[in-house]
């Protein structure tokens, strides 16, 4: 009964809070979307999408000062190979922001999702861990110094109840590889900003 009543209620007080939605917020005539913030104003994109269509391009062109990379920069794409970097399309990115003024965001170095089948499968001592947490942060940002205003320094750390999210670099280096990544980034770009 209670429910029942509870759910009519519900209802009701969903519908009334409903009323005309505003008109969304006009773009100043003439004037690129990021040319009317003191901010930066961006999006994540799809780098194959970047290249091969044009509208979106001459969106991303037209209207955003700030890029950040969907996938590209995550580690299964980044770095492959235990001994390999793909700099590629990360690099054409870069370029692609140098060319058209923009700012690049860097995301992600450190996650607990795609990451390449070697890195989950990697047996080694914590000290192995930490070495390789320390030359794969520090080898991106190094590469990309100057180039990306901003990191993700890693992304997704804690789960919905607050605790630390489950990932091989909790179970391999303890909560300490937070602080690690961070100040791994930080001696190899000191001038980028760290989220």
């Amino acid at each position: 009964m209670y429910l029942r009543l509870l759910f009519w209620y519900l209802l009701a007080a969903s519908l009334g809070a409903c009323g005309k939605p505003e008109a969304p917020a006009s773009c100043a005539a003439g004037r690129a979307l990021h040319q009317q913030y003191p901010f930066p104003i961006g999006a994540a994109l799809s780098v194959p999408t970047l290249y091969y269509d044009p509208d979106y391009q001459a969106l991303v062109v037209g209207q955003f000062n700030s890029v950040t990379p969907e996938n590209i920069f995550k580690p299964e794409y980044l770095h492959p190979e235990p001994a390999r970097y793909d700099w590629v399309e990360a690099d054409q990115l870069a370029a692609f922001c140098r060319a058209h003024g923009q700012r690049l965001h860097g995301h992600v170095l450190v996650w607990h999702q795609q990451l390449p089948g070697w890195l989950t499968t990697f047996a080694g001592s914590p000290a192995d861990w930490d070495n390789l947490l320390r030359d794969h942060v520090q080898t991106i940002c190094r590469h990309f110094r100057g180039q990306v205003s901003g990191w993700d320094v890693v992304n997704e750390a804690f789960a919905a109840d607050g605790t630390l999210r489950p990932s091989i670099w909790l179970e391999h280096l303890g909560a300490g590889y937070l602080e690690k990544a961070f100040r791994y980034a930080h001696e190899a770009d000191p001038d980028a900003l760290l989220f």
